[in-house]
Formats: C-alpha cells, structure tokens, sequence
C-alpha cells in the first residue's frame, strides 16, 4: 500500500532532458482526502518531466475510471476519465515555499526555494483528479456489458419524461381547462 509521501518526486537530482514516471493511483489515494468526489478508482498517470537549466515542465497524462454514482439512474457506475495537465516549476533564492501565480496561458508556476529538494505531487494530483470529472457523471453505458444501470429508474425517467411530452404537446387552453376541471372535482369533495 502506497503513502501519500510515496508521491513525491526529487526534482534536483534529475539531469537536463526528458524523464517519464508512472504514478498509480489507487483506492487508497483518494480514501487519504475527506472532502474527495469520490472515494474509489483507478487512474494511472504518466508523468513527463523536461528540465532545463531554468526550469521543469511536469505533463501529467491522467486516464482511467473512478466510482461515482450516475447521475441519471443512480446505480454504481466506473466513469471513464482522461485528461492532460501541465505544470511549471521553477526555483529560486528570493521566493517563500507557498508562493504560487498564474501565467497568461493559465499554466500553474510554482515557485520553489534552491534548497527544497523534494517536490510533493499529492496535492497536484488531486486537485487534477477532481478537475478530470466531467460536469455530469454519465457515459454510455449500453456499450459496456454487462450494464451498470438501473433498467427500473430508467424506465420510470423515460415514462415520465413522455407523459411531460404529451401534456406539453397539448395546446395552452387544454391545460387549464384541465386544471380547471380537477379544482372543481376537487371543491365538490
């Protein structure tokens, strides 16, 4: 079982060029933080890092799938995720440990003192494995037998989305007279 100081990386001690790294990350992972979207799943990241004289270029290539709840029928699904992110970082004599800033191309600088030797990627790696979720946790699940969806939720949405249907379809004047006529069954109880 993997700790959070597992994922750390010795910048330093890297020569110039390129280097890649393979960063699993487990169940175990995201249990480690509370606030999580998720508590379960199975990205693998592969981490490319180019140094040069002035500073490194980590490219994290994040893909795999998390355990969430799908967002139209509610049953467990595995989501499948993928996406890319980059971040810079460079040292420096005249900067504080937490210093961080925004460049116009909105790619992350952080900015770390000469002697800190060890960078800690657990913080970064799961601020993206939250920004990895897409908006709404669904996914076409009919092409992954066998079917992780509620057939039973899934009906009563679509029977329920084709009653909405036919009462929209009817014209304006209908609705109240229908609306009409339950408030007077209604007066006469």
């Amino acid at each position: 079982m993997r700790t959070l100081e597992d994922y750390t990386i010795r910048l330093l001690d890297l020569k110039e060029g390129s280097h890649r790294f393979f960063i699993p990350l487990r169940d175990e992972f995201f249990a480690a933080y509370d606030n999580q979207i998720y508590q379960r799943g199975h990205i693998d990241c592969i981490l490319d890092v180019q140094r040069s004289p002035a500073m490194y270029i980590l490219e994290f290539h994040m893909q795999g799938t998390v355990q969430v709840r799908c967002d139209k029928c509610y049953a467990p699904i595995h989501l499948p995720v993928e996406e890319r992110f980059r971040l810079m970082v460079k040292y420096s004599d005249h900067i504080a440990l937490s210093s961080t800033q925004t460049t116009p191309n909105s790619d992350e600088v952080v900015v770390l003192p000469t002697d800190h030797v060890v960078f800690d990627l657990a913080p970064y790696l799961r601020e993206f494995s939250i920004l990895i979720m897409p908006p709404r946790n669904v996914y076409e699940c009919r092409k992954n037998p066998p079917y992780p969806c509620d057939e039973v939720v899934l009906n009563l949405l679509n029977n329920q989305y084709d009653n909405n249907r036919k009462i929209d379809s009817y014209p304006k004047n209908n609705v109240f007279a229908q609306l009409l006529k339950k408030q007077s069954l209604h007066n006469k109880h």
